[in-house]
């Protein structure tokens, strides 16, 4: 366990053996969890993110027809649900929009109890 303060900015600093030991570069983002008087930090990926057009045609197999980013999402998101794969929650669900976010991060929250 270790101490550390808070900066007048809001910052905190990860000490650097938790930071090794978890594989954590600069830019990682986390989903920041209330629990109780807590809060815990959960990386969110270690991948960019990216969008169907940056990586379009990956997948492409003959005879199957091209799927368009919304209709990818929608899977993406059915995947999720059924699945309750935190993974896929972190790294697929949109984060602009606050309530997918929220919902999200409350799966998250969840599936990390069992």
């Amino acid at each position: 366990m270790e101490t550390v303060k808070i900066s007048s900015k809001g910052r905190i600093v990860i000490p650097k053996s938790m930071r090794d030991s978890h594989q954590l570069q600069a830019g990682v983002e986390f989903i920041i969890l209330e629990e109780g008087n807590s809060l815990r930090l959960v990386p969110t990926t270690k991948f960019k993110q990216s969008t169907v057009d940056e990586v379009g045609g990956i997948l492409h197999r003959a005879g199957r027809s091209p799927i368009s980013d919304d209709d990818m999402r929608a899977v993406l998101r059915a995947k999720a649900k059924a699945s309750d794969d935190t993974n896929i929650l972190s790294r697929f669900l949109l984060r602009d929009d606050e309530a997918q976010y929220q919902a999200a991060a409350q799966r998250l929250e969840k599936a990390q109890h069992y």
